[in-house]
């Protein structure tokens, strides 16, 4: 069953997240009002300044920015140890992160927050414990709420197990039917998981296919 979407712009989308963000308090603790205000913290994990308020959000909270987001993000489990927010940017050890791309991360045309050729807007999120090969979700607005999405083409995550690779290397899966965690990237990537990335193009063309725009049809 395919999902929908209403288009909006990033500045929208960072503001409904926020508002979501303001009514649970998912704030980090160590973020006081001044710190929230300051630009030196309103970027992500890898320097993309885009993101703007958003890094303020406490990592172990991005899975519970709403109860409907919560729900989406049950299929899949894994760690929020580990967040990558946003692109990644060029680095110097002197002058820190650069205004230029990092064009060796082929995840940046999915993290951070895109708006694809069909018009979706969503803020793409990779995250794992250190055990962990990371997962990448997204979180975007279907016309009501917030909802978040967990693509399966091209992504790292056992799905017999439903849980994210490194979690079942050794069969403590108890779910029937649940692979061990090589035997389902095998089946899937035709690799085992230390020689396997995530594919960005895979995981577009799973949430352009999912994911539908929404048409409103006016009433005479």
């Amino acid at each position: 069953m395919s999902r929908n979407f209403v288009r909006i712009s990033k500045q929208e989308l960072i503001n409904k997240i926020m508002t979501a963000v303001k009514k649970y308090d998912l704030y980090d603790d160590m973020f006081d009002e001044d710190t929230k205000n300051n630009p030196e913290y309103q970027q992500g994990t890898d320097g993309d300044k885009e993101i703007g308020p958003l890094g303020s959000i406490a990592y172990w909270n991005w899975r519970d920015i709403t109860p409907q987001v919560t729900k989406d993000f049950s299929k899949c489990q894994f760690d929020l140890e580990n967040i990558i927010l946003g692109k990644r940017y060029v680095y110097d050890m002197g002058s820190g992160y650069s205004d230029e791309l990092d064009l060796t991360d082929e995840m940046n045309s999915v993290k951070g927050l895109i708006t694809l050729d069909n018009g979706l807007t969503f803020l793409g999120v990779m995250a794992g414990g250190d055990w962990e090969y990371p997962v990448f979700f997204m979180i975007y607005w279907d016309g009501k709420k917030l909802r978040g999405y967990v693509p399966i083409e091209g992504n790292m995550w056992n799905t017999s197990a439903k849980m994210a690779y490194g979690n079942n290397s050794e069969g403590i899966c108890e779910a029937e039917g649940a692979q061990l965690d090589e035997d389902n990237c095998m089946k899937r990537f035709g690799t085992n998981t230390d020689f396997t990335k995530p594919d960005a193009q895979k995981i577009i063309q799973d949430i352009t296919e999912r994911i539908k725009e929404k048409v409103c049809t006016s009433q005479h």
